[in-house]
This record gives structure tokens, sequence and C-alpha cells, in this order.
């Protein structure tokens, strides 16, 4: 296995509080006056990791995030991007010279590409439905990202007015006749997500999952719960096509062409199954899998699916922690990743070959490891 240094990003950013104020127990304002550092992203270079401050007003009931750049040795961070809005998901361009990240400085999320080497970020996508979770092709030539809408559009304009005749609509009542109508706090619309791929350069974005589905899932995955293979041929997400989605946990991996296709379903667990992550040398697919179907609070397992075979196995089985964030060695060889464990989140090593996986930090709480070609950086959060 490759032997990685550690460098961890504090998760809380120095507050306001003067060195000579006394002692006293933290209070709200204390926490608000916080900078949250979220998302480290190492430059293929192994120069640069950028990731996102986001700051909360008590007055505005609301926050807004910034996308900052520090150097991997050490040294002084800059800010970035500079909005009343959101700036975060910053991502590198295999050349390390360019940053995709998503903004809401226009209003609704779009992506943006800032040159490192200076200049106003630009414009890459203009949906009406927004746009998230974005990743580059390993080519640097292309750009996938998420976006909500409606299955059975074809394409923004018919989106555009769909969404318009809604807001429009002096009725506000909700017809509901089909589950899931709400998770959490939000109202489902009948829109949903879709992953596209766009050029580098601009033009119109290709919808790659069309389908009256949600690619990446609405609950457990996230906005970049998916990946593209290293030659830029396959994209894999996760996807649940269980009759009632309300009543699942479920869902599988699945594949297609970098440039859209039909998909082909690689996991039949029928519990969660996401997360995917290619392997450097495109041999394998890594992803979090639980095994008890409809069972949210269900152990994560890391899995290992090998391309070639069409079989997948578990690298933490014998772990008796729930796996949260993970990234691969640069060789292929082995996988870091954070596993809560007695009020802890240590950084573990597992082996692509099998064998218990081994702690490389303990007694902190960490998150967010990415690894780059010699270190791995990773986020840690302290009350202290």
């Amino acid at each position: 296995m490759t032997n990685v240094r550690l460098w961890g990003i504090a998760v809380a950013l120095v507050s306001t509080l003067s060195a000579a104020e006394s002692r006293r127990p933290i209070r709200f304002d204390d926490l608000v006056a916080l900078g949250r550092v979220a998302d480290p992203q190492v430059s293929p270079d192994g120069a640069w990791v950028a990731y996102t401050v986001t700051r909360y007003s008590k007055e505005k009931n609301s926050g807004d995030s910034d996308v900052w750049l520090t150097p991997a040795a050490g040294g002084a961070a800059r800010q970035l991007t500079r909005s009343d809005r959101r700036d975060n998901n910053a991502r590198w361009s295999p050349d390390s010279k360019r940053l995709a990240f998503i903004s809401t400085r226009d209003g609704a999320p779009q992506v943006w590409i800032l040159e490192l080497s200076g200049g106003d970020p630009r414009r890459l996508t203009s949906l009406s439905t927004g746009a998230d979770g974005v990743v580059w092709s390993r080519d640097g030539s292309r750009l996938s990202f998420t976006s909500e809408v409606y299955p059975d559009c074809a394409d923004d304009a018919c989106n555009r007015k769909r969404a318009e005749a809604a807001e429009s609509s002096k009725v506000k009542a909700k017809i509901i006749d089909r589950l899931l109508f709400r998770h959490w706090d939000s109202w489902k619309d009948g829109r949903r997500t879709h992953i596209f791929t766009v050029a580098e350069s601009g033009g119109a974005a290709v919808d790659v999952t069309p389908g009256d589905y949600d690619a990446p899932p609405f609950s457990l995955g996230g906005p970049t719960d998916y990946d593209l293979s290293p030659d830029g041929r396959e994209l894999c997400f996760a996807r649940n096509t269980d009759p009632v989605e309300a009543a699942s946990t479920n869902s599988d991996l699945w594949t297609v062409p970098g440039t859209g296709g039909a998909p082909k379903r690689i996991t039949t667990n029928p519990a969660y199954d996401g997360s995917p992550l290619y392997s450097p040398d495109g041999k394998y697919i890594a992803y979090r899998a639980q095994k008890r179907a409809g069972f949210e609070a269900d152990r994560f397992e890391l899995v290992l699916y090998d391309r070639a075979t069409g079989e997948s196995r578990s690298l933490t089985a014998n772990l008796d922690r729930p796996v949260g964030s993970f990234d691969w060695a640069p060789d292929a060889g082995s996988l870091l990743f954070t596993a809560e464990a007695g009020g802890y989140s240590p950084v573990f090593q597992v082996s692509v070959k099998g064998g218990d996986a081994r702690a490389l930090i303990e007694n902190s709480f960490n998150d967010d490891v990415k690894v780059a070609r010699s270190f791995a950086v990773f986020t840690r959060q302290s009350i202290s």
C-alpha cells in the first residue's frame, strides 16, 4: 500500500473574539462568527488545496460561501471568490490551471470557471433549473453536473415554461398523486435530478440520464454521487428504480457512455449502493453500500466492483464502523477512508487485496479525505 502524508484543515476558522477577552462559556454568537471550512480539493499537480468557507449572518438569517486557496506545502491562504451569495463545490481541471465551481451570484446556481492565472470567472451554464455537483472529464474537455428537471421535458425551454407557469398560477394548492411528495423541508414538484454534460468551451448541455428517475437519488446520496472513468468514456451513477421510493432506501449503480446512451445496471443489492469512485487505473469502482433494505441507519461498507469480472466484494466487512468519506491512493493499491468510532472519526487505510483496515489517525473527528500524489488532506472538527 502507498504511504501518504496526512495534512488537516480545521473546520472552524478563528473567531472574532479578542485574545484579551476573559475565558467564558461559548455562546451562540460565537458559533455564528466562525467560518465553516469544507470540501478540500487537491490540485492534480499537488501544489494547492481549494476549499469552501461558509459564513453566516444572524441578521440576514442566511449564509454565504466563498472558495479559498492555500499552498499544499503550507503558507498563507487567499480568497478566490467574493460574492454575497454562495460559491462552492470547487473542482480542479486536470491541468491544475482552472477551477470549476457552483455559484448563485446571478440567481439560480450555475457552473462557473475561474482561471488561476487571473481574471473574472466565466459562467458556463445558463439552465433555468440551475446546476450542482460539477465534475471534470479527465482530459478537461467536458464537465458533468446535475440539475433538477421535469422528466418529460426535452430541453430547457420546456423546463422554463413549466416553472414559470407554476409560479404565475393563482392556484398554489398541491395535487399529490404519488410518493415521494416531500423530503424533509422540500416539496417535490415533479422534477427529477438528472446528470448533464457540457463542453468546457460552452454550448448546449446534454442530459445523459433521462427518464422519470432521480440520478443521483433524492436521499442518502448527494449532488456528486457519480463519477467519470479515467478515460472519460463511461459515467457511473446511483439510481433508485423501486416502485415506491418513499418506502425504499435502495439505489443501484449504473453506467452509461460519457456523452450519453443506454444505461446498464451493475449492482443489484436490495439496499443502498452509492458514492461511486473509479480507481486511477480504471480497473475498479469503489463505492459505499448497505446490506439491510429499508434501514436507513444501516452500516455503510466500502465495496470494490471489478470492471473486468463484474463482481463486488466488501473491503470493510470486518470493521464494525460506518464508512464515511473515502478516496483512492495514487497507485490504486489502497483506499483511505473515515469511519466514526467511539465519538471520533479516524482516518483508515485498506488494501484492495483485502485484509483488515489500519488506522492512520485516531482520537480526532475527521472527514472529507482527499488523496494527492504523496499526501492526503482532510477536514477536522474540534471543540477546542
